[in-house]
């Protein structure tokens, strides 16, 4: 089975978007270095940085976590809330 990881599911995203990854970096307004570290898997994304990731690709949290074996739970900073 291929297991998908955040890191997987963000790097997906930003290529179906069309953004390079400084051109990611500066819409998320964090340095092209966290984001290479993010897409690596040398460093954990943030609430803060996912929540920017999804409004900039326009895609919800939700959307993001379930392209990866990620749960919520995994994040556990990050309250996700889902209105109906």
């Amino acid at each position: 089975m291929d297991e998908r990881s955040i890191k997987d599911s963000i790097r997906k995203i930003r290529l179906q978007t069309g953004l390079s990854q400084e051109a990611m970096a500066d819409e998320m307004d964090i340095g092209p270095s966290t984001y290479s570290k993010f897409e690596t898997g040398r460093k954990e994304i943030i609430c803060r940085s996912l929540y920017k990731f999804s409004e900039v690709t326009g895609r919800s949290i939700i959307e993001i976590l379930s392209e990866s074996e990620a749960t919520p739970t995994g994040y556990p900073d990050c309250p996700i809330v889902v209105l109906k």
